[in-house]
């Protein structure tokens, strides 16, 4: 996973810190569901509102999107 991020321009401090975020923020108000049990589509539209509802701010959330999209390919 962190080589495929790595080679559509993410940073591995953002994939790891995505991953922290993800774990951290997702599962205080629900169980986290599994990057991959939800579709590339379905993330693009959950994500923004799940992001707005927990806090996140823009930079957390795009570390978060190239979490989530590494963890869907």
């Amino acid at each position: 996973m962190e080589s495929r991020a790595l080679r559509n321009g993410a940073t591995t401090d953002e994939l790891h810190r995505g991953h922290t975020l993800y774990l951290v923020h997702c599962q205080r108000c629900h169980e986290a569901v599994l990057p991959a049990d939800l579709s590339r589509e379905d993330w693009h539209l959950v994500l923004p509102g799940m992001s707005w509802n927990a806090g996140i701010d823009p930079a957390e959330e795009k570390a978060l999107s190239v979490f989530i999209a590494a963890a869907t390919r």
